[in-house]
């Protein structure tokens, strides 16, 4: 299957010093292609103990791998190259058969599973070509779950010689998923519960967890895929185990912000993200975080995706409860002031609008009548915008926010 030819699009001028990177890289790959062959000829060769030893040809292996797996990182010229070169394709099926046979053998070393995870890395940037990943997508599956299979008490014991494996098999399921055709096959594949069972297992593993985390993210565009998610309580414990351990991580939080989005709608997540212990969470890495404008953007758009499908009542008393640590404010005074502040930013204004507006369902008093800070920002949002000549789009965005509000409780405002 690696014989596959790609089409590539016509690439744009390239610098002088792209140019010579990737006539670099062309090189590099024209020898590592040369070193691979050479290793798996001699571990192939029942002589091979008088070469330098096995241990010796795997270590040389390893590392020509990963010299493969490196200049091959979007580099198109150089992936297809390895396509179409039936002696390397040879060599990777030899590797993935040789490595995922022996790994369970208790004298296997490290390097083993080190090769087995650099056949699954390099495989991966085939799949960076989005018209292979239907074609490739049922026979990764298969050889995922071969030595998923296979390494299985390994794997989901944070043993750490099988770290970078867990992570490639991740990446490729995760990377599979962005096509539709293939995502059907990775829900009927079970990948929500390897997904969870090495989020468990290598929970203290940063850059192994934000792969699982972006594969799930992947994963959860589609309404039967969150179905799945959702049957699972363990997703729901390791969502949560996630966020506290990662609370400081900016990357980690916004890419769980994405999972949670994508899976709100989903009554069961609901239920789930609306427990006293979730939300008051959610609302600590909010205060954690509270300048980072993406941050603090992607939270807002998460609570009012939770209150306009979800139960309203239950998070404005969690809401209008918890204190921010750095100003005792609450999170809906601080929703305001975020409004306030970013009344030029459309996209989080409109957000906080639309929250706000789902709070008032409950109490609009406190909101309304007692926040002279909300009605004076909502004064100056509308000067704002009116100002600035508003597309057709624009004002039936804003007319829509404020259809949410008392609009009896504004008509000087609105006026």
């Amino acid at each position: 299957f690696f014989f596959l030819m790609i089409r590539r699009p016509p690439r744009s001028t390239q610098s002088r010093s792209s140019a010579a990177s990737d006539v670099y890289k062309r090189q590099v790959h024209g020898d590592c292609v040369e070193s691979i062959v050479k290793c798996v000829s001699a571990i192939q060769d029942p002589k091979v103990e008088t070469k330098g030893g096995l241990d010796a040809t795997l270590l040389e292996l390893e590392l020509h791998m990963v010299l493969l797996w490196r200049v091959s990182e979007r580099t198109p010229e150089v992936i297809d190259s390895s396509l179409k070169d039936n002696a390397l394709n040879d060599a990777l099926e030899f590797i993935f058969n040789f490595t995922h046979k022996s790994s369970k053998d208790p004298n296997a070393s490290k390097v083993l599973s080190h090769l087995l995870a650099l056949y699954f890395a390099v495989v991966r940037h085939y799949i960076d070509i989005p018209h292979l990943r239907p074609v490739l997508c049922p026979i990764l599956l298969q050889k995922i779950s071969t030595v998923y299979a296979l390494n299985k008490e390994e794997l989901t014991n944070s043993d750490e010689n099988f770290s970078f494996l867990a992570k490639e098999i991740v990446g490729i399921i995760g990377a599979l998923c962005l096509d539709e055709k293939c995502l059907s096959k990775i829900i009927d594949f079970s990948a929500v519960s390897i997904f969870i069972a090495l989020g468990f297992s290598f929970i203290t593993n940063a850059k192994l967890v934000k792969t699982i985390i972006g594969a799930l993210v992947n994963f959860s565009t589609q309404e039967k895929a969150v179905e799945e998610l959702a049957r699972d309580q363990n997703y729901f414990v390791l969502v949560y185990n996630i966020l506290n351990k990662y609370d400081y991580s900016l990357s980690a939080v916004e890419y769980i912000n994405k999972l949670l989005i994508n899976t709100a709608s989903n009554k069961k997540c609901q239920a789930s993200y609306l427990t006293e212990k979730f939300v008051t969470t959610l609302f600590r890495i909010l205060s954690l975080h509270n300048t980072t404008t993406v941050i603090v953007g992607k939270m807002l758009k998460l609570f009012r995706v939770l209150t306009s499908s979800g139960d309203v009542k239950m998070f404005y008393r969690h809401a209008s409860t918890y204190k921010m640590p750095q100003n005792d404010q609450n999170v809906i005074d601080f929703s305001i002031f975020q409004f306030r502040k970013n009344i030029q930013n459309l996209d989080t204004s409109t957000e906080v609008l639309i929250f706000l507006g789902q709070m008032c369902k409950v109490d609009e008093s406190s909101l309304i009548k007692k926040n002279k800070l909300f009605v004076e920002g909502l004064k100056d949002f509308l000067q704002y915008h009116n100002q600035q000549d508003p597309s057709p789009a624009t004002l039936s965005r804003i007319s829509y926010c404020l259809s949410l509000l008392p609009l009896e409780e504004l008509q000087d405002v609105i006026a």
